[in-house]
Order: C-alpha cells, then sequence, then structure tokens
C-alpha cells in the first residue's frame, strides 16, 4: 500500500490537546497509516507548538520523537529544492507548500494530507491532495 505525506498542519492537530474532532481524525491517521513527513515540516511543526503555547517547552523534544516514532522523516535535498521550484513555477504555490510537494511526489506519495492546499486536487498526475477534516 502506498503510504501518504503528512503536511504540519495534521502533526500540529496531534498535540492540540483540545480533544476536538480534528485532533481524533489527526490521530486516528497517524495510528493507522504508517506515512511520510518532511523535516521541515517538523522544524514548523515545533515552531507553532511553541509559539502558540500548545505545548510547554519541556515537552517539545517529546512531540519530536513521538512524530519520529509514527512518521518517516524525509530531509530535503537539493533536488527536492530544485523539484519545489518546479512545482512553485507550474501550480503557483508558495515555496515551502512547493518543498512539501516535491518531497511527497519524490516518495512517490500518491496522498498529501493537508488542510491548507486544494481538496481533490491532483498534482503531476499522481499526488491526490486530501483534507481529512473536510
Amino acid at each position: 500500500m502506498n503510504a501518504p505525506f503528512f503536511d504540519t498542519n495534521i502533526l500540529v492537530y496531534y498535540f492540540a490537546g483540545d480533544e476536538s474532532e480534528k485532533q481524533r481524525r489527526a490521530r486516528q491517521l497517524l495510528y493507522t497509516e504508517r506515512g511520510f513527513t518532511g523535516l521541515n515540516n517538523l522544524n514548523e511543526m515545533v515552531w507553532v507548538l511553541f509559539r502558540k503555547k500548545i505545548l510547554p517547552p519541556a515537552q517539545l523534544i517529546l512531540a519530536i520523537d513521538e512524530m519520529e516514532r509514527a512518521l518517516r522523516v524525509i530531509t530535503p535535498t537539493i533536488q527536492h529544492q530544485r523539484d519545489a521550484v518546479r512545482v512553485m513555477l507550474r501550480y503557483g504555490f508558495s515555496y515551502y507548500d512547493s518543498l512539501v510537494i516535491a518531497a511527497a511526489l519524490a516518495q512517490k506519495c500518491q496522498k498529501l494530507y493537508s488542510e491548507d492546499l486544494q481538496n481533490g486536487q491532483v498534482l503531476d498526475g499522481v499526488l491526490t491532495v486530501v483534507n481529512p477534516f473536510g
């Protein structure tokens, strides 16, 4: 089975701490689908969890460890950067969204879980954006 790619917002909802439907759905996805995320997504997750005071600073390392156990973390390469520029030029996404898409495409993912991109959009004929909350 093809593993999905998880965007930052799914990772943040995982730790929301409010027992919302979004948190439940994020946890369900991460528990049932062994997917990928990018190191840049983990960086952004830590920053959001810290900035929005979702987790106390002392728990941020535990959050990183938990995501490392749950997902395969992809370190961006120079080729990912080149591919991100191509995605950006082709689709008009921001560079950072394009970097996520490029990493997902490099892993041959067929599904990108994201709340930020257009649900149902198919990129490069193989990667479908899925908003798990919509």
